[in-house]
């Protein structure tokens, strides 16, 4: 909740990830939501995609992801990256070290997954993220949103929604420790085009 309450912190996620706090969203229980990202968009992408996972960490969506298409993890954290990349030695996956908010991807992908990262920014934020996210998908594409529960999560939420429903929605949950994650696909088309719609009519009143 800290972290929710401070920021993206650079600092902050290195010195927890050294700490080895956050060793656990790499353990079974946490995989949950990780397959069933992986699941939606296989079900998208039959044949493997070119999927931008922000807020990485640890790399655990790219095991559950199995063969086909490519990988790139984003995180802000270095410490992150580095046990990202020992963890998996010998894969096609590739893991970078940078600010979502100022990344530029060097072309367009299939999907980009905003992965328990969204309530971490302030929440004026939050919908910059989310159409940064929209134009960096190729026509055909997804954005793909996961999020445990906080008190912040309903705000998030809300703002994304002002911009247009998911395609696809369920929720996700672990029995074993009861956590739980709402997970949405959303087309970047409709989301651009409910941005629009909500600019113009700004701009008559």
């Amino acid at each position: 909740l800290k972290g929710v309450l401070r920021g993206p912190s650079a600092s902050f996620w290195d010195e927890t990830y050294s700490a080895g706090h956050w060793a656990f969203l790499d353990r079974l229980p946490q995989r949950s939501r990780h397959y069933a990202i992986a699941g939606v968009l296989r079900e998208r992408f039959p044949a493997g995609a070119e999927v931008l996972d922000v807020g990485c960490g640890l790399g655990t969506l790219n095991r559950a992801l199995g063969e086909g298409g490519s990988y790139l993890g984003l995180d802000i954290s270095n410490e992150a990256v580095d046990r990202a990349r020992a963890l998996h030695t010998g894969r096609t996956a590739r893991f970078l070290v940078a600010d979502f908010m100022e990344f530029v991807p060097d072309a367009p992908g299939d999907a980009v997954i905003l992965n328990e990262m969204l309530y971490y920014l302030p929440l004026e934020r939050v919908e910059e993220a989310v159409l940064r996210a929209a134009r960096m998908v190729r026509g055909g594409g997804a954005v793909v949103i996961s999020m445990h529960q906080n008190p912040k999560v309903p705000s998030v939420w809300k703002v994304i929604d002002s911009l247009g429903g998911p395609a696809r929605a369920m929720e996700v949950r672990d029995p074993s420790t009861g956590s739980s994650w709402t997970v949405r696909l959303y087309e970047p088309q409709v989301l651009m085009e409910g941005w629009a719609r909500r600019k113009d009519v700004s701009a008559d009143e």
